[in-house]
């Protein structure tokens, strides 16, 4: 009896010594979780349009999972490589993208702030993003970069910042504001001393009205059938309330050539936002078919 209860002992301490060893060898193979180092976020542009996308770049270790957090629902990601993602929005904004990068034992987070616009002319009064009378030529660089043509009017006072996507921006040389953008309404080569290059007709809505990117010989017609022709006629003399629609002759008609009009439209009587249309004829109530020389958001 003796001598069972002395060879029970002996194998009890011998399986217990063998699996403390054991315990002992797993505790060794567990490594520790290294930290999670997040050492740069950047985005190839922070001011973009809703029909684009930003790319954003991840530079970091460590980390098991990616995790996006946005301050608008409107944004999503998609994912490129384990470093690399799209973000898109719907709809134009300003916001953040916090990004988490994680692993089993903790969570570090960057942020970027994006801001999403619209294509367009809206209100009379933001064309391409650029709020006439308010945002400055750095605004203008920022948004849509170095134009295709830079010119100082005959006056010195201004200079045109003229894009071959159908638009153009006159800048206030002194106080650098954005006072007012042309709208181009027909395709044409834009010649400069330096270059020459294809100036579109403008390719998105203006005021959410009006489709310049197929102008026609009757295109006169459908902005009169919407906006009507101004009742008043302005002339260099005449006094006008500034929140009154009017027209008026810029170049009279001679025996060789027909005259240059303009409607002028306030938007919701406002009489700091405006958008006009030029046009050739022989009067100034003569608009039908006639086609628009371009157009100005004021």
């Amino acid at each position: 009896m003796k001598n069972n209860y002395l060879i029970l002992t002996t194998l009890f301490v011998t399986l217990f010594i063998t699996s403390c060893s054991k315990n002992e060898s797993m505790d060794e193979d567990i490594q520790p979780i290294e930290p999670v180092v997040f050492e740069s976020l950047s985005a190839s542009k922070n001011i973009l349009f809703t029909n684009e996308a930003v790319t954003l770049n991840i530079e970091g270790s460590n980390f098991t999972d990616v995790e996006f957090v946005f301050s608008d629902d409107a944004m999503s990601e998609t994912k490129i490589s384990d470093n690399v993602y799209e973000i898109k929005s719907e709809k134009a904004l300003k916001g953040d993208v916090r990004v988490n990068l994680k692993n089993e034992e903790e969570t570090k987070t960057r942020v970027v702030k994006l801001e999403f616009l619209t294509h367009g002319v809206f209100k009379s009064r933001v064309v391409e993003g650029i709020r006439i009378d308010i945002d400055t030529s750095d605004r203008l660089l920022e948004v849509l970069g170095e134009p295709d043509s830079k010119a100082e009017t005959s006056s010195g006072e201004s200079v045109i910042w003229t894009y071959s996507s159908g638009v153009a921006f006159s800048e206030t040389k002194a106080t650098k504001i954005i006072r007012f953008a042309f709208i181009n309404t027909s395709s044409r080569i834009f010649s400069t001393e330096n270059k020459e290059f294809l100036y579109r007709a403008y390719p998105y809505l203006v005021n959410e009205k009006f489709d310049f990117s197929n102008s026609d010989r009757n295109f006169m017609d459908k902005v009169v059938d919407e906006l009507k022709v101004p009742s008043f006629e302005r002339t260099s003399s005449s006094g006008i309330s500034s929140a009154t629609n009017f027209k008026r002759e810029l170049r009279a008609p001679t025996e060789t050539n027909r005259g240059v009009y303009e409607y002028v439209y306030f938007y919701n009587n406002n009489p700091d936002h405006s958008f006009s249309v030029t046009f050739f004829a022989n009067g100034i109530d003569d608009y039908k078919g006639e086609n628009i020389l371009f157009c100005v958001v004021n």
